[in-house]
């Protein structure tokens, strides 16, 4: 099932604080619902790499799915700290630092079928983190968004 992303951003989405760990989706359940979700959309996952592990370091769960008869590919980004999802475009190198969010609702439901998350889309990723946006978040996250100053909302989120 899938959810509307709560505006202002709820308390712990961007470190976790707070959130029990069964609301977190584990890399599992994550590569499961991509497997099936890439079968649903007649497409196939192409990569699939777990948060904090391999040669980059992310901390979101990630996978690329190719579909459209191989015309089309998305990246499928989940957060290891809050269950949030948002899609991006494949791009040329997974290690490239920036994201380019974009929406695609048939993948967000084949997703939704087996994973219970909040959906990032791109209009909301590309907002800049601020008041009132950030406002019930905790100390500790406002603070983690001064040092890194991302510039948008997807960026603090997914910590590129």
């Amino acid at each position: 099932m899938r959810y509307p992303l709560p505006i202002p951003l709820p308390r712990g989405i961007i470190s976790g604080i707070g959130l029990p760990d069964e609301h977190r989706i584990d890399f599992p359940s994550f590569r499961s619902a991509c497997e099936l979700a890439a079968n649903t959309m007649r497409g196939s996952v192409r990569e699939i790499h777990e948060a904090n592990s391999g040669d980059v370091l992310t901390y979101y769960h990630e996978a690329t799915i190719v579909y459209d008869f191989g015309r089309r590919s998305v990246r499928v980004l989940c957060s290891a700290f809050y269950p949030v999802i948002a899609f991006a475009d494949a791009g040329a190198s997974r290690s490239s630092r920036i994201l380019n969010f974009v929406d695609v609702p048939a993948l967000a439901s084949a997703l939704g079928e087996n994973l219970h998350f909040v959906i990032m889309t791109a209009a909301e990723a590309t907002k800049p983190p601020a008041s009132p946006l950030i406002d019930a978040l905790d100390e500790t996250e406002k603070q983690e968004i001064q040092l890194l100053q991302p510039q948008r909302l997807g960026d603090a989120v997914f910590k590129r």
